[in-house]
């Protein structure tokens, strides 16, 4: 009602461009860490899913990085294609954040919903339900269109600190587990993710 055809359109368009970074840049990880995750709790292999979980965060967080150097270089060029004008290259440097900040959320999602805490993916879902509501009307209200990217920075913030909150709960067992070997345990983590993906 506020914002009318026009911001809600704008807004569609916003969440898809940071979709389709997600789906570029993400690999599927949030996907194919579910599996491994849940296998590994389901052995009762404490070493194996303490191995797993720290490659899958390290994943989330380069896949992260590399959505937000993606949307920040091809900002403009994104702004053409999509509106036909680079008018909201700006507002698109600044979903780049939004970008970075989904994919670790979806690490952490992968991880409450692989160790099968389905009373946390329930809290979690009406938490971010409940934070859109809470950020969205206000900056709506005022900056009307212009408060349209930073409400899904914000939003997407919010639920990266509720998602985390409810994945620290996961204890892990203390391992000495170093980036060479997080490289080797990821290959297969990637291959399922890049086929979920496709």
């Amino acid at each position: 009602v506020l914002l009318g055809p026009e911001g809600v359109g704008l807004i569609s368009a916003f969440q898809s461009i940071i979709n389709m970074v997600q789906g570029a840049a993400g690999l599927g990880i949030d996907n194919s860490a579910v599996r491994e995750i849940a296998q590994a709790s389901a052995h009762n292999k404490e070493a194996e899913l303490s191995e797993t979980i720290v490659t899958q965060r390290r994943l989330v967080l380069l896949t992260g990085l590399l959505g937000l150097i993606v949307t920040l270089v091809l900002a403009n060029y994104i702004s053409l294609i999509t509106f036909d004008s680079e008018e909201y290259t700006w507002h698109i440097r600044l979903l780049s954040l939004a970008v970075f900040f989904n994919l670790v959320k979806g690490g952490q999602m992968a991880l409450v919903q692989g160790m099968r805490r389905i009373k946390d993916l329930a809290l979690i879902s009406i938490l971010g339900a409940l934070l859109s509501t809470i950020i969205s009307i206000p900056l709506i209200y005022w900056y009307e269109t212009n408060g349209i990217a930073v409400y899904l920075l914000l939003l997407a913030f919010g639920q990266l600190v509720v998602s985390a909150w409810y994945a620290r709960k996961v204890k892990l067992k203390s391992i000495q587990f170093g980036w060479k070997l997080s490289f080797l345990k990821s290959k297969g983590m990637i291959r399922l993710g890049l086929a979920f993906m496709g």
